[in-house]
């Protein structure tokens, strides 16, 4: 989070990250769109990012702005040395998974990653689960993914169904992770007392 008193602007940073394919991009794009934004990607030629999207939100709050910053990893393995850059000083994550039986262990290899990476700070992160592509057959039960990464480091986060191709929960997402931020900084007696600062 960072802080500016004189403006009353309180910052913070959200990652969207999950295994290639799981829908990153069209998610941040619909939760753009509902605030009237639009998504900075880089992509390749095959429309796969390589290296982040990127977008900006800015919300009212008890007379303060939070303005939220947005990124994507790329979920191409030859672009993981890219992911601890961006994961890097995060406030919040929304973790995309696909729920496509066959995508099962890929996001599970996506989730122990964000584990090497935060180790035990991932604990504290305030996170969201999003079961991504709900509208496809062949899904696997939340549960055996939860079993997979043994509930590890599973504190402070909610779990949601969502469809990002027809924006089907992605704001309720993005609207959930900012409530478990708002809890986890105790934001209300923050901008109490940092008002009396300044």
């Amino acid at each position: 989070m960072i802080i500016d008193g004189l403006h009353k602007i309180l910052q913070f940073k959200v990652v969207l990250h999950g295994p290639g394919m799981s829908g990153k991009t069209t998610f941040i794009k619909s939760i753009l769109r509902r605030f009237g934004k639009e998504v900075l990607s880089t992509e390749s030629s095959i429309k796969r990012t390589l290296n982040c999207d990127y977008g900006v939100i800015s919300i009212p709050f008890n007379n303060w702005e939070l303005k939220v910053h947005l990124y994507t990893t790329a979920g191409a393995k030859y672009y993981q040395v890219t992911r601890p850059v961006i994961l890097s000083g995060c406030d919040g994550l929304i973790f995309i998974a696909d729920s496509q039986e066959s995508e099962l262990i890929n996001n599970v290899f996506s989730w122990k990653e964000l584990s090497h990476y935060f180790k035990s700070e991932l604990k504290r992160i305030p996170k969201i689960i999003a079961f991504n592509k709900q509208d496809l057959s062949n899904k696997f039960e939340e549960e055996r993914f939860l079993e997979q990464v043994k509930n590890d480091n599973l504190l402070n986060h909610e779990i949601l169904n969502t469809i990002a191709i027809n924006e089907t929960g992605t704001v309720e997402a993005f609207e959930s992770l900012m409530d478990l931020i708002i809890k986890s900084f105790n934001i209300l007696d923050f901008i109490s007392q940092i008002w009396d600062i300044y």
